[in-house]
């Protein structure tokens, strides 16, 4: 009976601290790789900020490096005005011929690299409460330092944990827009 009423107490006491100390521990591994990404993002450095992201985000620069060497004029006017930007960009700034030697891996590093991300979207924001489930995880983007409606998402892949970068893009959508905004009233301002 005293065996039974101790494995009862360890069920209910034990188990659920030891899932919360796991949890704690899956959330600081989480903010140690948003803390790595924007360090390596704010020292320009691809090379390390690759480590900290996921397949999905490898995956979505793969699309987005063949539609900047292959989209067509109707290809373009179906997509999203920040895909548009971004393909623009990288059409006008930089070689074919580099580019084709590119994979989403390299794209990422390159942009990275050259400021060519939303910087200071990223350097600006942080995370605040931590959802875990399995290998997924939510983190809520504080930008700067209040609650937004977005959440960052990430991936557990060989044991650890990563960013989906593409999370980030309703925020770069909006920030992109909000700065088109700002240029068109000054322009607008100084008579243009």
């Amino acid at each position: 009976m005293k065996a039974n009423v101790f494995n009862i107490i360890l069920f209910i006491f034990v188990l659920p601290a030891s899932c919360m100390a796991q949890e704690n521990v899956q959330e600081r591994e989480i903010r140690s790789v948003f803390s790595s990404l924007k360090s390596a993002v704010a020292l320009n450095n691809g090379k390390d900020a690759v480590n900290y992201i996921d397949s999905n985000t490898v995956v979505y620069y793969n699309f987005l490096l063949d539609k900047t060497l292959h989209a067509d004029s109707l290809d373009l006017d179906t997509m999203s005005a920040i895909h548009k930007v971004m393909i623009y960009t990288l059409r006008d700034g930089v070689s074919e011929t580099y580019l084709e030697s590119m994979n989403g891996v390299k794209l990422f590093q390159f942009l990275v690299d050259n400021e060519l991300l939303s910087r200071s979207t990223i350097l600006r924001t942080n995370i605040g409460d931590v959802l875990v489930d399995g290998n997924k995880a939510l983190g809520q983007l504080l930008y700067p330092g209040n609650e937004s409606p977005y959440y960052l998402k990430f991936n557990k892949e060989d044991g650890l944990w990563k960013l989906d970068a593409t999370s980030l893009l309703p925020l770069t959508a909006q920030s992109a827009v909000a700065a088109c905004k700002k240029r068109e009233d000054l322009m607008r301002q100084q008579g243009f």
